[in-house]
């Protein structure tokens, strides 16, 4: 069996729940940096993921949203700055997470 590659992001409890209570398709953009380019690019390519996990915080049982990978564009123009868009198709599943 093949080992899933997985993208994770970290966010503010507020962006967390905004993307539980307010999901539709949507983009993620990373600015083009090193550290970005060594996660999302193999020789110049965009990667190719299974899943990506977004995570309120970064304590074991934070509130995690798991989501199905769709593509990354390899630059694009967003807040004036050069950046990765990357595309995020739907929620598989949310963890850990009680709303109040």
């Amino acid at each position: 069996m093949k080992e899933e590659k997985i993208l994770t992001f970290r966010t503010c409890k507020e962006g967390f729940e905004k993307l539980v209570s307010e999901w539709k398709c949507e983009y993620k953009y990373r600015e083009v940096k090193k550290f970005w380019e060594s996660r999302l690019l193999k020789n110049w390519k965009p990667k190719n993921f299974d899943k990506v996990f977004i995570i309120n915080w970064y304590k074991s049982d934070s509130p995690k949203a798991i989501l199905e990978f769709w593509w990354i564009v390899w630059t694009e123009n967003y807040n004036w700055k050069n950046c990765f868009k990357i595309k995020l198709w739907k929620i598989i599943e949310i963890q850990n997470y009680f709303k109040i």
